[in-house]
């Protein structure tokens, strides 16, 4: 069962970046910018504005090499990044994309003082069905517009999003695992 559990992952990654491809190839092609799911004009969109995620933290631990080998996380951690000075009304919002496709939005958007932090990032819901299974940590660039379906989903419905809202764009991403 194993053995299958990951060709099918390996399926559904191979099938997202085909799919991610094509949505990047057409808003190349038109001179725009694949935001959620609408191709904007080069004009509206801000650059990435440099925002990447440098660090995850917990238990006294600082991994900043994930790209060289899995790393399995607890519950909660704390994620740490930097950005460039981000145009007027965009916001970075951490985000974590759960096995299910649901994009959950952390409390708040972080303060943006070029470095960030955002401690108690929750990794799923701490039911055991979850351990050993991949979570995707975004780091998020939001106008007005996605900072308010973010800030309501985060606050109020705790649903999780079945995709980003038009207006958002991830910067930056670590996929874990959780122990």
């Amino acid at each position: 069962m194993r053995n299958e559990e990951i060709r099918t992952r390996h399926s559904v990654k191979v099938f997202l970046a085909v799919i991610g491809a094509i949505a990047t190839g057409l808003g190349i092609f038109t001179g725009g910018y694949l935001v959620g799911h609408d191709i904007l004009p080069p004009d509206s969109m801000p650059p990435n504005a440099g925002v990447r995620i440098t660090e995850l933290e917990f238990e006294g631990k600082s991994i900043t090499d994930w790209w060289s080998s899995i790393v399995e996380v607890p519950r909660e951690i704390a994620v740490v990044g930097t950005s460039g000075e981000l145009p007027s009304g965009w916001k970075i919002w951490v985000c974590v994309l759960t096995p299910n496709m649901r994009y959950y939005p952390q409390r708040e958007p972080i303060d943006n003082k070029n470095g960030w932090r955002l401690d108690s990032v929750g990794i799923g819901l701490d039911r055991t069905d979850e351990t050993g299974k991949q979570f995707s940590v975004c780091a998020v660039l939001a106008n007005e517009d996605a900072s308010q379906e973010f800030y309501e989903d985060a606050t109020t419905y705790h649903l999780g999003l079945t995709s980003l809202p038009s207006g958002a764009i991830i910067c930056d991403q670590v996929i874990v695992v959780r122990r």
